[in-house]
């Protein structure tokens, strides 16, 4: 050893000091101070806070008055002679030797090599049995065989009074492996330093439920450095707070620091592999091999996971790993920004490579983003495009839309492919056109640029026709279905992705309008493994929806609300556009109605509503039965005025839309309204109309198809001509309905049809078949569950209900025992939320009030009193309005008892 070493830098032999700032890890402080191991070796790239860690468990040590010094190595300390010098001061400092034996301090010195030292330097030390923490930074500097084996004869020899703590940006050559297996040695991975959310949210001062600082989280997957840049970022520019947040990848500051302290300690083969490799979302050895000209990839890729260095195995694929995104994104930037790198060629030689292995989604988006039109066109030709399309959504939109029109024009399957995403995507006028286009440029689909087009390929564009009738709300024949099926084929991937959705989707939809429920269900249930078989999530929530409607219809309203929150759980994670979440939380919405739960029905159809308004393109189903929905829930929450205003909206759309379908059940809807709010007058000039003329007598619709919307107009008739005190006529209706609705699977229409047939005999004195048909009514509804379908319809069921209830009846069924006490229940529990009240007189009514109220005790609707008192329809409203309110009254007939009861009438 020499005898006048060289001077020490006293800076080396102290903490940075750059935790000051920091936000403190107490539970690894913890964890660390805790281990029984000799050794803890902190491993983790640059940016993961290890120093930052080490100097805090360091003046912890020091609270508690433990002896605990630092030593800072750098790529100067890989001289043996040097390195004894510096940890002898290091063990001075932490009290391990004593200084004042200046003697014990020459032995050491003084020994004939560094080894010879170090042997020294322990055996003094065990003699004193001083105990104290020895801080190593950066240990990854050393590289001198020499050096490296001091500090491992420091680990063997040194005793249990002496404890190490040790960072390193890469695993050193010090047989770690084997000294964790003697308990020797700890081990804290770069995993372990990320920030939890909770942390982050600490350091970045936001709420932890805050959807930016969630997104920043998995982007950054809680790296230290990234998160304390942000934070910097966040403190100089406040006011971009927002802005800063959802572009974290273009933060100067963080690229400067990647490209400092990460790449700049790389070995140039080491970053080119990084960089290449980084086009790829998911990355595998021979992938690497391929793109990099290597051979070694799969050991690399292995290193780099064991180091730490900001890469992942893929949960889902055995051998295949992932970099963090905020990583990959650096990386591809800096691939794009040097010289002589064609990206465009790497990005086809990741798409063949994948095609080889029939990764096929992600090959074609290499291929669109290569710009190798003819790759991306075979894939979509010859291996499934739909299902690839909709498996990557928008972005493969986008791509096959950058794809020149001279090559997508010879194309037939790459175009309907497009046709589809569109559709998808909710651009149907865009779909539509590009579908007609097609249907025009190959003969209505006989024949493509001179050749015969394959049944299979015709069945397809038969498919998408389906598709397009669905979305324009025009009834799908079954027969139309059935000849896609005798076209279709399971032959390759693509012909086997249209027989699936023609039979899982195409069918179903067919089925339903054809009212055959119960083979929906089959069909549903069918469709699910079929589906589930080739990943094709999207397809499910839509069969879920239908599922839950067929069950509806056949008056299951359990399995019915089950089905739609199964595609409301879809809707989250698997649709592109909020459509199909509207549309689930609006189907609940209609069995919380009919279970009475209209609390909740409430809930949902606000939120349906609040979503739906927010959409630039939503389907048109989705729109139907949202408005329709809310409009029933407002009616019975007594805000007839919002439900009807609803309804006047969904018509306006409907009838700018050209929609006869939806504008005819709009008015189905406003009728029914109207004429249980005993607005009969308003209701009958909706009747008089011919579009519910039309829907009334079949016109509208399908003839393959179930004659619902004729069936409901029916309805809406019957219960009109019932409150305006023509039962007969009512009942001749009712009959004739009730005899063709048992062609048919739909329970709820039946249950609806019984209720005012009861009604109707009831009120023309037929007693005894009115109880009858009560005793059927609640046999059937009871165990079903529909409390709504009575209660919608209690201004004319309640005087039948009354009479059993007082004759006490004997009915010969528990059903209608239970009926009977479930209903005096609620029309107890009625009487209690609105009391009955004492009507107060009105005091004294305008002369024009007067002549209105004697012509609406003539009879005389709206129309006539205008024209007989020469005023207009919306003057004569406003009166009629203003005279319910004095008259305490929401119907013509309870205004017109409520004024005989106050002398008011003769």
């Amino acid at each position: 050893m020499a005898n006048h070493p060289p001077p020490l830098l006293l800076s080396k032999l102290r903490p940075p000091g750059i935790s000051v700032h920091s936000l403190r890890r107490i539970t690894l402080i913890e964890e660390l101070i805790g281990s029984s191991a000799k050794a803890i070796l902190i491993e983790a790239p640059a940016g993961n806070g290890k120093t930052t860690l080490m100097e805090q468990v360091y003046g912890e040590f020091g609270l508690r008055n433990v002896s605990a010094a630092w030593l800072t190595l750098d790529a100067n300390d890989n001289a043996a002679d040097e390195f004894v010098q510096y940890l002898v001061r290091t063990l001075l400092l932490a009290g391990i030797l004593d200084a004042d034996d200046e003697a014990a301090i020459r032995r050491v010195l003084q020994g004939r090599s560094p080894r010879a030292s170090v042997a020294t330097l322990l055996a003094e030390a065990a003699t004193g049995g001083r105990r104290g923490v020895i801080f190593l930074d950066d240990i990854h500097l050393i590289t001198c065989p020499a050096c490296l084996a001091l500090i491992r004869v420091l680990l063997d020899d040194s005793t249990n009074d002496w404890r190490f703590v040790m960072a390193s940006r890469r695993g050193p050559p010090l047989d770690a492996a084997k000294l964790r297996l003697q308990g020797t040695l700890d081990l804290v991975s770069a995993e372990r330093l990320n920030f939890t959310p909770a942390e982050a949210a600490i350091l970045l001062g936001r709420d932890p439920t805050d959807d930016a600082l969630r997104s920043v989280y998995d982007h950054t997957r809680g790296w230290p450095v990234a998160v304390k840049l942000l934070g910097a970022a966040l403190a100089r520019y406040p006011t971009n707070s927002r802005a800063l947040m959802t572009t974290l990848a273009e933060l100067p500051d963080l690229a400067a620091y990647l490209s400092e302290q990460v790449m700049s300690d790389l070995p140039p083969p080491m970053e080119r592999f990084l960089t290449m490799t980084s086009l790829s979302e998911r990355i595998t050895g021979d992938l690497a091999n391929k793109l990099c000209d290597v051979g070694d990839g799969e050991h690399t890729l292995r290193q780099l996971e064991r180091e730490g260095f900001f890469i992942i195995q893929a949960v889902d694929r055995r051998g295949w790993y992932r970099y963090h995104d905020f990583f990959r994104d650096f990386l591809r930037s800096r691939l794009a920004e040097q010289p002589g790198v064609d990206v465009a060629a790497l990005h086809r030689r990741a798409a063949e490579w994948l095609l080889t292995k029939d990764q096929l989604e992600e090959a074609l988006k290499h291929a669109l983003q290569a710009g190798a039109w003819d790759l991306a066109i075979t894939i979509l030709e010859n291996e499934g495009g739909w299902q690839i399309a909709l498996t990557h959504g928008a972005e493969v939109l986008h791509g096959i839309e950058a794809i020149p029109a001279a090559a997508m024009q010879t194309s037939l399957l790459t175009r309907l492919t497009l046709v589809y995403l569109l559709l998808h995507f909710g651009q149907a006028d865009r779909a539509r056109e590009g579908f007609e286009e097609l249907r025009a440029e190959s003969g209505d689909f006989t024949e493509w640029r001179g050749e015969t087009i394959a049944a299979t390929v015709r069945a397809e564009c038969r498919a998408l026709e389906a598709i397009i009738i669905i979305d324009e709300e025009r009834p799908l024949p079954v027969s139309f279905v059935e000849r896609v099926k005798q076209e279709a084929c399971s032959v390759g991937a693509r012909g086997r992705f249209v027989r699936i959705v023609t039979d899982s989707g195409l069918a179903i939809y067919a089925n339903y309008d054809a009212g055959n429920y119960r083979e929906c269900v089959r069909l549903a249930e069918q469709g699910f493994l079929a589906l589930k078989d080739i990943n094709a999530n999207f397809g499910l929530g839509y069969l879920h929806l239908y599922l839950g409607m067929s069950h509806l219809a056949l008056g299951r309203l359990h399995l019915a609300q089950t089905s739609y929150r199964d595609a409301l759980d879809l809707a989250a994670t698997h649709f592109p556009h909020d459509s199909q979440r509207i549309e689930a939380l609006a189907c609940i919405a209609e069995c919380q109605y009919y279970a009475n739960d209209l609390a909740g029905a409430r809930r949902n159809v606000d939120a349906a509503l609040t979503s739906l308004r927010d959409q630039v393109a939503v389907d048109g189903p989705v729109f139907q039965v949202t408005y329709l929905t809310a409009a029933a829930v407002y009616a019975r929450g007594e805000d007839l005025d919002n439900a009807l205003s609803l309804l006047l909206e969904a018509r306006a759309v409907a009838q700018y839309l050209r929609r006869e379908h939806r504008l005819a059940n709009i008015d189905i809807r406003r009728v029914e309204e109207l004429t249980r709010a005993g607005y009969c007058a308003d209701a009958e000039e909706i009747i008089e109309q011919e579009g519910f003329q039309r829907a009334l007598a079949g016109e509208i619709g399908d003839p393959s198809c179930i004659p619902l919307l004729a069936m409901n107009a029916s309805l809406a008739l019957a219960r009109f001509e019932l409150a305006t005190r023509d039962p007969a006529a009512a009942l001749n209706r009712l009959v004739a309905l009730e005899a063709k609705s048992e062609n048919y699977q739909h329970e709820i229409l039946k249950l609806k049809c019984l209720t005012l047939l009861i009604s109707c005999r009831f009120a023309l004195g037929d007693h005894a078949a009115s109880m009858h048909g009560l005793r059927r009514l609640c046999s059937r509804i009871i165990p079903l569950g529909l409390k709504r379908v009575i209660a919608d319809e209690k201004v004319f069921i309640q005087p039948a209900f009354g009479y059993a209830l007082d004759k006490s009846e004997r009915t010969g069924t528990a059903a209608y025992a239970k009926a009977r006490n479930e209903n005096a229940q609620r029309v107890r529990t009625e009487d209690r939320a609105s009391p009955a009240r004492a009507v107060e007189p009105p005091g004294v009514l305008s002369p024009r009030q007067r002549e209105v109220l004697e012509l609406l005790a003539a009879g005389l609707s709206g129309k006539e009193i205008a024209t007989r008192l020469g005023l207009s329809e919306s003057t004569v409203k406003s009166y009629r309005k203003s005279l319910y309110a004095r008259l305490r009254a929401g119907r013509r007939s309870q205004a017109l008892a409520n004024a005989r009861r106050m002398s008011l009438l003769p």
